[in-house]
């Protein structure tokens, strides 16, 4: 049975300082949640690329109030991450278009390999826009 006293959240200022914060946030997480473990690195590398683009790529959150938030869920099989951020609506599913990692690497187009992996390192990955903002919906399952 999942523990969902084990569920945290986390909000804070969309600020460059606030990545090591959301690190230790993850690492904490998922020590409360021992099945978790598994998924850490995986879980830091999809929010730090997440969090990089709110910063580097979102008109609002490049204002003094911008935000971001996380919570972080047991399941069954896994773990679900949310990451929401109150910035321009950005879907990284469909606005983003696939890098093409077949060119060579001198005919490769700046950027969009951290959304690649933002695409493939969760099991399940959904895009919401709700009246707070951007929210992506990760779902990191044992086994995929």
């Amino acid at each position: 049975m999942v523990d969902m006293a084990k569920k945290r959240q986390l909000e804070l200022p969309a600020k460059a300082e606030n990545l090591e914060k959301i690190f230790d946030w993850i690492e904490a997480s998922c020590a409360a949640y021992d099945p978790a473990k598994q998924f850490m690195f995986g879980m830091q590398l999809v929010v730090e690329e997440l969090f990089l683009n709110v910063l580097n790529h979102s008109a609002e959150t490049a204002s003094a109030d911008g935000r971001v938030s996380l919570t972080f869920s047991p399941q069954p099989n896994g773990i679900m991450l949310v990451f929401s951020d109150d910035g321009s609506p950005f879907d990284p599913l469909s606005e983003a278009p696939e890098p093409d990692t077949d060119a060579a690497i001198e005919d490769r187009k700046i950027g969009g390999l951290g959304l690649k992996l933002v695409r493939e390192i969760p099991s399940q990955l959904s895009y919401n826009r709700t009246d707070w903002g951007n929210q992506l919906t990760l779902i990191f399952n044992e086994g995929e």
